[in-house]
């Protein structure tokens, strides 16, 4: 169901001038990875996402919703994820608001959660806190805390401390963000202070007209907790038309992993419109962007 409310949440979006009107940001994409090595199944992704933000007086109202599916050794399994928000714009800078969380699983009991947010945003910086219930039949409570600092037109940097109260080590997120002209960059590093070790990634992109670009990406895992494992990938995209691109890439993961020869293979069809008011909800994205720009973080996901 809630997938074809992805897709009707798409259509509304692309309706036409009177709706768009009010929308601020609208995203609608779909991705796909294919890992494969000698003499194992390979694994397959999907990722159906769609995402608006839309101002109405002085409220904000927000919805995203993500369907994944894997499949590995010929079986396959489905999730829906969605996050569903109202804020109050207590000025152009600040707002609060509250949202609705669920994840709806093929081979699990689904959950709703419920969450808070506020934050304070000005043309060079950007402050913001997230507490959410994940699943209101638990006691863990998640809490984000987020800074995003504008040093230059060209250059944003962004720190993430995440926290559960069920567990004692945080984990942190620190990015920066390179944009000038056709150049995008942008870097990342992800650590927890009970681990010795972390991700580290960074991708760019060179648009050299105004319907092609090409892209690249690494990934490695560091440190003396955590295997030897790096990634890295090769690509180009196509404008369809302002804001509708089609990318594909060719990459490869090596290390201690215990399969040899593993290729990535990614396709993906997003339409992007707009910018994203919530400081939340751009993190957030960021990290699932992150977390597919080379088949490594989903290589994890699914290795024993």
């Amino acid at each position: 169901m809630l997938r074809s409310l992805s897709l009707t949440a798409a259509a509304a979006i692309l309706a036409g001038p009177a709706m768009a009107d009010g929308i601020n940001y609208a995203l609608i994409g779909y991705d796909y990875t294919n890992i494969s090595a000698d003499g194992v199944e390979d694994l397959n992704t999907g990722n159906l996402q769609g995402a608006v933000e839309y101002e109405l007086s002085e409220f904000l109202l927000s919805a995203d919703v993500r369907h994944v599916t894997v499949e590995i050794d010929s079986e396959s399994s489905s999730a829906t994820v969605y996050a569903f928000g109202a804020a109050y714009m207590l000025s152009p800078e600040a707002l609060v608001g509250l949202e609705v969380l669920g994840v709806e699983a093929e081979d699990a009991d689904a959950t709703t959660g419920y969450g808070v947010y506020s934050q304070f945003q000005t043309a060079q910086y950007a402050l913001g806190v997230h507490v959410s219930q994940q699943d209101s039949d638990q006691d863990n409570i998640t809490t984000n805390i987020y800074g995003e600092f504008v040093t230059s037109d060209a250059l944003t940097l962004g720190v993430q401390v995440n926290s559960e109260s069920e567990f004692d080590g945080t984990t942190s997120y620190f990015s920066a963000d390179y944009e000038q002209g056709a150049i995008e960059a942008r870097t990342f590093i992800i650590s927890n202070n009970e681990v010795d070790g972390g991700l580290f990634g960074l991708s760019a992109s060179y648009q050299f007209s105004a319907q092609f670009r090409v892209s690249a990406a690494y990934q490695t895992l560091y440190g003396e907790d955590t295997d030897d494992a790096d990634a890295f990938s090769v690509g180009g995209g196509y404008q369809i038309t302002d804001g509708m691109w089609i990318d594909a890439s060719y990459g490869q993961i090596g290390g201690d992993t215990y399969i040899d020869g593993i290729e990535i293979i990614q396709a993906s069809l997003t339409y992007e419109l707009g910018d994203r008011k919530r400081l939340d909800r751009r993190f957030a994205q960021a990290a699932i962007d992150d977390s597919r720009a080379t088949g490594l973080v989903s290589l994890l996901n699914a290795t024993p």
